[in-house]
């Protein structure tokens, strides 16, 4: 039997505003799930919701901001190695994104999350970061072309197939974005 509400731990009912913000925004929209929304799915107020996050965008907000945290981690490290085995980093990668495949199929799939404060700008920069250490020294259109398909198959992968097998979804992601890379 699930603890009663009143005795979880007190970030709990920040982990939970979350979880449950995440189903409802993967299925109704961001736009389309009002905070009111949210509270009666836990079975408290808007007020404690509110106790929790200020704002609907400060709870996309802290649902994206650690897998942001963890990509700039990846860009980072593979930065300042200078890595070169870009199938390596491609499966890292695809790693990375299939482990939080609700959230990237959230941040991917629906279109007024991108234009939220904080999330657009920081996806984009991110992804060109990573488009431009996928193409390495090849600078030329048709590698950056490359990889921007490369991470493009990968992405639409996990944003389109979020409820499929896994490893069947890994198999083929990696499948097309190293044929689109390798040509």
């Amino acid at each position: 039997m699930a603890e009663p509400l009143e005795f979880r731990e007190k970030n709990s009912r920040r982990e939970e505003i979350l979880e449950v913000a995440l189903r409802l925004f993967r299925q109704r929209g961001y736009s389309d799930t009002p905070t009111r929304m949210i509270a009666e799915e836990i079975g408290t107020s808007k007020a404690n919701v509110y106790h929790h996050f200020r704002a609907k965008d400060d709870i996309l907000r802290a649902m994206a901001e650690p897998l942001f945290g963890r990509v700039e981690e990846f860009l980072e490290r593979h930065e300042a190695a200078g890595s070169a085995d870009r199938q390596a980093l491609l499966e890292e990668y695809f790693d990375l994104i299939l482990e939080d495949r609700e959230l990237v199929a959230l941040l991917g799939g629906d279109p007024t999350v991108l234009g939220r404060p904080g999330i657009g700008e920081r996806a984009v920069e991110l992804n060109d970061r990573l488009m431009r250490l996928l193409a390495g020294e090849e600078s030329d259109c048709e590698g950056r072309v490359r990889a921007g398909c490369a991470l493009a198959a990968l992405q639409a992968a996990v944003i389109r197939f979020p409820e499929e097998d896994p490893e069947a979804v890994r198999r083929a992601g990696l499948g097309a974005a190293h044929g689109a890379l390798t040509g």
